[in-house]
């Protein structure tokens, strides 16, 4: 085995060859968690790459609007956020980026959750963009039974890795025993989405970066619930000398 440090004076950052490989020595890790405004990162000084990871904000659940006796329904859950990663070698000086926000859950009624917001970042030659999920619907209450397909959730562009956050749980309507609202769609950053309300509640706000919000669900009653909150997104930077 051949070993070669390179840039020892005491200035230069040490390069590490293992059999003609480049060796990166790991730094620092940093969570960017301000939310909804642009913001400057600075890379450390001597550093040699970043590992870039950016979830875009997840989405609002939708509210219920109740029709009584005989009726129930369940909105639908917010999307998750998407994600995108990626190792930059001899990285830019600083980076501008946005951490979306979370999308809110629909109020009581018929209401749709908004949808969450983009997360950035980028030097203007590299961009990430992990986009936020897509606002749950609301819904009306019903005799009559109906399934429908939950809002999607994000997308991850400008990465070496992409990936969708999951989709929020559906709505659904009719003359059932017990309704429950659409779960909030998880986030690569793990499970903490917004639960599904029971019958007669409204959903659960999301807890973990990226997850949607949790759908409102009415049974056998006139009140109006709403959907929850979705929870911010986040950057996680990796710095490797």
């Amino acid at each position: 085995m051949t070993v070669v440090i390179s840039g020892t004076d005491g200035v230069d950052t040490p390069a590490v060859e293992i059999n003609g490989n480049t060796i990166y020595l790991l730094g620092a890790i940093t969570y960017l968690t301000t939310s909804g405004t642009s913001l400057t990162y600075t890379t450390p000084p001597n550093a040699r790459a970043l590992y870039v990871e950016c979830v875009g904000g997840g989405a609002g659940g939708g509210g219920v609007d109740g029709q009584g006796a005989g009726t129930g329904a369940g909105a639908g859950g917010g999307g998750g956020g998407g994600y995108v990663a990626k190792f930059i070698t001899s990285p830019s000086v600083s980076y501008t980026y946005t951490v979306g926000t979370g999308g809110t859950g629909g109020a009581a009624g018929v209401n749709n959750g908004v949808d969450g917001n983009n997360t950035t970042f980028t030097d203007g030659t590299i961009t990430l963009t992990g986009s936020g999920g897509k606002g749950g619907l609301g819904i009306l209450g019903a005799a009559s039974n109906a399934h429908y397909q939950g809002a999607d959730g994000g997308n991850g562009s400008g990465g070496d890795i992409v990936s969708g956050g999951q989709r929020g749980g559906p709505r659904t309507r009719g003359n059932f025993a017990q309704y429950f609202g659409g779960f909030g769609g998880d986030s690569f950053f793990g499970q903490g989405s917004g639960g599904a309300g029971g019958a007669n509640s409204a959903g659960e706000a999301a807890i973990r970066y990226g997850c949607g919000g949790g759908g409102g669900a009415s049974d056998n009653t006139t009140s109006n619930y709403a959907g929850g909150d979705g929870f911010q997104g986040v950057i996680r930077v990796t710095v490797y000398y």
